[in-house]
Formats: structure tokens, sequence, C-alpha cells
């Protein structure tokens, strides 16, 4: 399958602001994003974020995670050595404002985090494969 970046721009989490996560350099969190057409006609969406420290990108992950409707995978995202760099999560998302859920695949390397959102696991899968190393 092959994606097409078709938008990008960068957002920022009120909700998350208000508990304290900040953005690395910024007082707020932000969040880049892009937004993908797959090859197949589906749209995708990956946001990013650098947090201060490992340990804030950790917090904002099991924060969204608290948030999600159903963790479906949880485990540590190791690196080719077998190092821990972060953590990896598969989830069903809550329901949006209009009563769509989604899938999404969420992770942190090091001070960063990323999230994929997309109608199903497998389509957020392929995406991940671009960007998770």
């Amino acid at each position: 399958m092959k994606f097409k970046p078709v938008k990008v721009g960068e957002i920022t989490d009120n909700k998350a602001t208000s508990l304290g996560f900040e953005s690395f350099g910024k007082d707020e969190t932000t969040l880049a994003f892009t937004i993908f057409k797959a090859s197949d006609g589906k749209t995708l969406t990956l946001q990013h974020g650098v947090f201060r420290s490992s340990d804030e990108a950790k917090r904002f992950w099991d924060w969204k995670i608290t948030n999600a409707s159903k963790a479906l995978k949880q485990e540590k995202k190791l690196d080719n050595n077998g190092r821990v760099v972060g953590f990896r999560a598969e989830v069903a998302t809550a329901a949006d404002a209009y009563g769509k859920t989604s899938s999404a695949i969420m992770w942190t390397e090091e001070k960063q985090f990323y999230v994929i959102f997309a109608d199903s696991i497998s389509d957020a899968l392929e995406l991940e494969k671009m960007y998770a190393q």
C-alpha cells in the first residue's frame, strides 16, 4: 500500500495542556499532524509530538491509552539491539462527537510520541512501517 500526504499542520491539545503536559520548548502540548490518503482510498492521520523527557512522553502515552475505549495490545518498544526505547499500543478509540470510532497505534521513542488513527488496525500497521524503526 502507498500513502500520499495530503495535509500537514500543527495542533494544540488544550486538554493535555490543562493537565500539565508540555511539548519540548513550549508551554503547551503541541502535536504535528499529517493526513494521508492511502492507495486504497482510505484516510489515515499521523500525529507526532516531542516532549521534555522520555518520562513525559510515556506519561502522555499512558494518558492517551486511558482515554481509549479499549487497549487491544500493549508492549515495550525495542530497538534493533533489543534495548527498550519506548512503549507501543494498539487501541480502539472512544467515539468522537459524531459517534465514529477508529483504531489507533500509538508509541513512544525516547522523548517522542506518535499516534496513527485509521479505520482499521491493519491500515494503521501499514503506515506504521514507514515511521517506526
